[in-house]
């Protein structure tokens, strides 16, 4: 673990400010130059030949964490680099310094896994995104780009002022759904430069710089604290009310009114609705229930909340006898479907469902979009996605 010893000075002119300031307050100027503006920091930071996926420098600001993550990795720390005014976020993060272009499925993995899942949010241009969105949308580049220039070593992301523009309670959430991608895929690492240090238990770095004064320590071992996602299994999951719906629904990639008919759930984080499912008779089918709607709010998108969701509603409805499936042409919903031993899949419509019709009127349907369903088939009994699925 190498050493960095940086000695940082601020330069100032001489200037008649300057010289009013000083003489206002009794200052020395020269005296305040040498010593006072300076700082030095020395700390032990792990080298990229050496086994970590997700590393953080902590402290408050003025601290020196850009200046030591500079030091440490050379001028990769991500800057704010310019964003299209008016092409929506899935065709500005087409764009690469290769100009090698993403496929459609990689950027709609990278969303959905760092929380930006809605595709509403999907058409909008980067400027009428939200704090939040913003940030999940840099990374997102972030992690493109590395993919655009991979080679045989781990990609690094160095990403300075990490979630310190963020509510606490979506940089949390933040921290986890980036957590959660980079333990899965291990192609990319992630450097959190931050002057939040409560980053540290949701982000579980393998190694924590901490630059607070009289505090400063380095740590290298295993991650530190939990990733919360881990324990989603005990989310609580509870019926819901109808009129829970106009919450989720801006957010879901259908939207519409829900049927009057529809049994809701949703999951509880911190006893507030985060997620909302709904399922309903299947037309024609004898004891037998499709999910027609399933939607995450954007601040808890790529935790897993989702699935985790669809799983018990669905073992809920398959305790009381009904057989149950889910129909969708979401990258996100598709994938999790086509990997898990859970589902079975049923088949890929390319022009979507027949026209459907009910009492006399026609009942919404996939017709017209690409589609792709499952069968709830509980653990064990599953099956594995083929190539043709993955299209969908």
């Amino acid at each position: 673990m190498p050493m960095h010893r940086l000695d940082l000075h601020s330069e100032f002119p001489r200037t008649f400010r300057t010289e009013q300031v000083a003489g206002l307050f009794g200052l020395a100027l020269d005296e305040l130059a040498g010593e006072r503006l300076a700082h030095r920091v020395v700390a032990d930071v792990p080298a990229l030949d050496e086994t970590w996926t997700i590393g953080a420098i902590v402290g408050p600001s003025g601290s020196g964490k850009s200046s030591l993550a500079r030091a440490a990795f050379g001028n990769v720390a991500l800057d704010a680099a310019e964003w299209s005014a008016d092409l929506p976020l899935i065709e500005a993060l087409d764009r690469t310094e290769t100009n090698r272009p993403h496929t459609l499925k990689q950027i709609a993995r990278v969303l959905t896994a760092v929380g930006l899942a809605s595709l509403p949010t999907w058409l909008k241009p980067y400027r009428v995104l939200s704090t939040g969105e913003r940030m999940r949308a840099e990374l997102a580049r972030a992690i493109l780009a590395t993919h655009a220039h991979a080679d045989s070593q781990p990609a690094l992301v160095v990403f300075d002022e990490f979630t310190s523009s963020l509510d606490r309670t979506v940089a949390r959430t933040l921290c986890l759904a980036t957590a959660r991608l980079l333990r899965r895929a291990p192609s990319v690492r992630l450097v959190a430069v931050s002057c939040h240090a409560d980053i540290v238990p949701w982000l579980a770095p393998d190694w924590v710089v901490d630059l607070a004064p009289r505090q400063a320590s380095s740590t290298f071992g295993p991650p530190q604290g939990e990733i919360h996602v881990s324990n989603l299994g005990h989310l609580p999951i509870v019926r819901a009310p109808q009129a829970l719906w106009p919450q989720f629904a801006p957010h879901h990639y259908l939207g519409g009114n829900l049927s009057r008919a529809a049994t809701c759930y949703t999951a509880l984080w911190e006893d507030a609705p985060v997620a909302f499912c709904a399922v309903v008779a299947a037309l024609g089918w004898r004891r037998t229930k499709r999910i027609s709607r399933l939607v995450v709010l954007p601040e808890f998108q790529g935790l897993g909340i989702g699935t985790r969701l669809a799983e018990q509603v669905a073992a809920l409805e398959a305790a009381r006898g009904n057989r149950v499936t889910i129909t969708a042409c979401h990258p996100a919903i598709v994938a999790a479907c086509s990997t898990s031993p859970r589902w079975r899949y049923l088949g890929i419509k390319r022009t979507g469902s027949t026209r459907q019709v009910f009492a006399g009127r026609e009942v919404a349907s996939s017709r017209g979009r690409s589609v792709a369903s499952f069968e709830w088939a509980e653990e064990g009994d599953g099956g594995r996605a083929t190539e043709d699925r993955e299209s969908c």
